[in-house]
């Protein structure tokens, strides 16, 4: 009886190894998937924020809240001060000008 049970573990256990290296394998694919989401919303947040110290910016240089040079003003302030962001995050010229498009209608309501 005892080879018997011998015979179970040498066969179960390395397919409890496979098991057990499968389940972490997924545990830590979900882990960085969700940590990926948080750190892509972060880096989101904070270009939305330097969108809007472009909009300061260019609105302390002289130039109207909706002019379209401070739209250019803008972006390139949120260019020069974040160059990775916009890298990490794919955003486009014109889709950086719609962010700020966003902020500095937001801006002309309050």
């Amino acid at each position: 009886m005892k080879e018997l049970g011998m015979i179970a573990l040498n066969i179960m256990a390395p397919v409890l190894s496979v098991l057990v290296t499968i389940a972490a394998g997924m545990i830590a694919k979900k882990a960085n998937t969700w940590l990926g989401l948080k750190n892509e919303k972060l880096l989101r947040d904070a270009l939305h924020a330097s969108a809007e110290n472009g909009i300061k910016y260019a609105v302390a240089r002289g130039y109207g809240p909706g002019a379209v040079t401070t739209l250019a003003a803008a972006a390139e302030y949120v260019k020069q001060k974040n160059p990775d962001t916009l890298r990490k995050l794919r955003v486009s010229d014109e889709a950086l000008k719609d962010i700020i498009r966003t902020k500095t209608a937001a801006s002309c309501n309050e």
